[in-house]
């Protein structure tokens, strides 16, 4: 009875959703419950392929990886899909010859305790952001945890609202301008996102000010995907993360739903404002001008010790030097415990923590502190690094590692044991980092890459005994 109940209930939260913008259910009570969803369903088909260019779907998956735009024309029956590449094993975005890659495919309109909007044959262009099989996001079975069915919340000739069948998240559909080419959109998103891309910023207000004069910091904030992480203290002092998700739109930021940060909502961070274009801060919408955020341009010793930067074995990013070391962790270590390295990453644990992080049978810390050097090369400041190991600072599981399992040898390369290396730190982009290549500068061919977004299983999947 109870089940019966929940179904009747969210017929009728559809029903009211699509009265709410169409008035051809408005007698929508006349008729029995079959009627009013096969009405609901065909309601739904008007909307969506009525509009001339089609539409605009901001797709989150699980919220922490961010949104992207994926842009969807129905006909009758099949959809034809383009979207932003999200990663580069993701057919999208433009081919080598800069034409818009697009993937047309069915799409079905059903009932399943409420109405169901369903992408049901392969489209490479959507598909990727559900298949599990793809490690760009989360640990292989994962994947971008996107959805391929959507039950509807509205549906108007001005959005759709709806909310993933599997995973819940919620997601907005909004026509695309009549005059607007698709690919002329998705070039305006990526200059948008070259434009205000930032590894680090700052959450300020210029009314604010410290004994010294200047403005106080309200909120540091790292990126990670697209999902802004806001670090600051509560009432109690204590360091609280908050995290914003959000999609790149052609003027701005717009996040996930509208936070609250140090006592400011903040819903979408303006590319511009007036007249006014800089990429060294941005406005908060509905905020006022002194409230900024900062692109802050950290050193390249302040980005690998804030950050978290993933090691790969692949590609060639573990040097010459290095790969003994790390056969002999793997081969010996890994192999006598019969785990994998799910993923590893150099950099910031916590807020008063660096270490080796590594993620096998469970949470391995080896500790690491980083020494910011001089160098008498002005182009190279901030740019040299002495790390050590740190006993103290690795957890129990980490020693053990270290002191039974070669952990040594997997930080040999990067530390020499508490004796410490020295590394000048290279990289590909000061604002806005993909990785940082570690040259040590005693050993040329000790080079180590690190990557910005999240490698896993670095050394491949083992198979178990």
């Amino acid at each position: 009875m109870k089940k019966k109940t929940n179904i009747v209930l969210t017929l009728l939260t559809c029903l009211f959703a699509f009265a709410a913008c169409t008035p051809e259910v408005d007698d929508v009570f006349d008729s029995n419950a079959s009627d009013r969803i096969e009405t609901s369903m065909a309601d739904l088909k008007k909307v969506i392929t009525a509009s001339p260019n089609g539409w605009r779907l901001e797709y989150y998956g699980n919220p922490s990886y961010g949104g992207f735009n994926v842009l969807m024309k129905f006909d009758e029956n099949t959809v034809t899909v383009a979207s932003e590449k999200a990663h580069d094993n993701h057919k999208a975005g433009f081919d080598e010859a800069g034409n818009l890659i697009t993937a047309t495919s069915h799409y079905s309109i059903s009932q399943s305790q409420g109405v169901i909007l369903g992408l049901d044959e392969y489209n490479e262009v959507f598909h990727y952001f559900s298949d599990p099989s793809y490690e760009d996001f989360g640990l292989k079975g994962d994947g971008f945890e996107g959805d391929l069915e959507f039950r509807i919340i509205s549906a108007c000739a001005d959005s759709v609202i709806m909310r993933g069948k599997k995973h819940n998240s919620t997601v907005k559909m909004y026509p695309m301008p009549a005059d607007k080419e698709w690919s002329t959109y998705l070039h305006e998103v990526e200059a948008t996102y070259n434009w205000m891309a930032s590894r680090s910023y700052t959450l300020e207000n210029d009314e604010l000010k410290g004994e010294d004069g200047e403005n106080l910091v309200l909120s540091s904030v790292t990126t990670t995907h697209r999902c802004m992480n806001f670090l600051h203290y509560d009432d109690e002092g204590v360091v609280v993360v908050t995290q914003l998700p959000f999609i790149i739109l052609p003027d701005g930021y717009k996040m996930y739903k509208p936070t609250t940060v140090c006592g400011i909502e903040i819903g979408f961070i303006e590319k511009q404002r007036g007249d006014e274009s800089t990429q060294e801060h941005f406005y908060i919408k509905g905020q006022p001008n002194t409230t900024k955020i900062y692109s802050y341009l950290p050193t390249l010793f302040e980005a690998l010790k804030d950050g978290q930067w993933y090691f790969t074995y692949e590609d060639n990013a573990i040097g010459d030097f290095a790969k003994p070391y790390w056969d002999t962790f793997r081969d010996e270590g890994l192999e006598e415990l019969n785990v994998d390295m799910y993923y590893a990453y150099i950099g910031s644990y916590s807020s008063d923590k660096t270490c080796l992080y590594m993620y096998t049978d469970g949470d391995v810390r080896l500790g690491l502190t980083f020494k910011q050097e001089e160098t008498e090369d002005a182009s190279k400041a901030g740019s040299r690094v002495t790390i050590k190991y740190s006993s103290t600072l690795s957890n129990k599981k980490g020693k053990n590692y270290f002191e039974k399992n070669k952990g040594d040898e997997l930080l040999y390369p990067i530390c020499n044991g508490t004796k410490g290396r020295t590394f000048d730190i290279v990289t590909d982009s000061r604002r806005n980092p993909t990785y940082l290549e570690l040259h040590d500068i005693s050993e040329p061919t000790n080079i180590i890459k690190v990557f910005k977004d999240r490698k896993n299983y670095p050394y491949g999947v083992k198979e178990k005994d």
